[in-house]
């Protein structure tokens, strides 16, 4: 507990790491637990049988594996932080676009195009949350990463669920997405995320 407390601490004092945390929880809480639905969408609103919702639930991987690729060419990543957001923006409104497209093949398209962002936010993530501590602080760093995510991706399936349930599951993602657009504003505006490269961090030791 005293770990996990101190890692807190730490990262609300980094901007850098206040931001890129709040927007993991964002992403894991709201736009993330759409892939549950997936096949729900292909089956109710675009009409498929098993085998095309299957090669729909694979659109996402493909484009994650090309953006992938894409990143592993790219030499001396200057912006972290824009990687991270622009990749975070294009899987919200490829989202957004992919649960009202009428037609199959678009809906595959814009969940490849959505998996294109995911592996430059999924990249970024682990990269910025290592450039950014110092290096007695990454291990926790990384810990509280992960809890992020953990916290995140049930609660956020469970209120998507129950609001589907309510109402409509395109009206519950929707809601949930352009939640999570809104949400995170403040982010852009109060972290140098995308201001600026980052910048060394200070030793650890004088905040814990």
């Amino acid at each position: 507990v005293r770990s996990l407390a101190v890692s807190i601490k730490y990262a609300l004092h980094s901007p850098v790491l206040r931001g890129l945390l709040y927007i993991t929880i964002l992403m894991n809480a709201l736009v993330f637990p759409v892939q549950q639905f997936i096949p729900a969408i292909g089956r109710d609103h675009l009409g498929v049988g098993a085998t095309l919702v299957g090669l729909l639930l694979a659109a996402e991987g493909i484009g994650q594996l090309a953006g992938a690729a894409l990143m592993s060419l790219t030499r001396n990543v200057r912006y972290h932080g824009r990687v991270f957001v622009f990749g975070s923006l294009g899987v919200i409104v490829m989202t957004l676009l992919f649960v009202w497209s009428p037609w199959y093949t678009l809906a595959f398209a814009f969940l490849a195009i959505s998996g294109l962002g995911q592996a430059g936010f999924s990249t970024m993530q682990s990269a910025i949350t290592m450039l950014a501590a110092p290096p007695d602080m990454r291990g926790r760093m990384m810990g509280l990463l992960s809890f992020c995510i953990g916290v995140g991706t049930p609660l956020g399936g469970l209120e998507m669920g129950a609001v589907a349930a309510a109402f409509t599951l395109q009206g519950a993602i929707s809601g949930n997405v352009v939640a999570g657009l809104i949400l995170m504003l403040p982010a852009l505006v109060l972290t140098p995320l995308i201001s600026r490269p980052l910048a060394h961090p200070p030793p650890a030791t004088a905040r814990s």
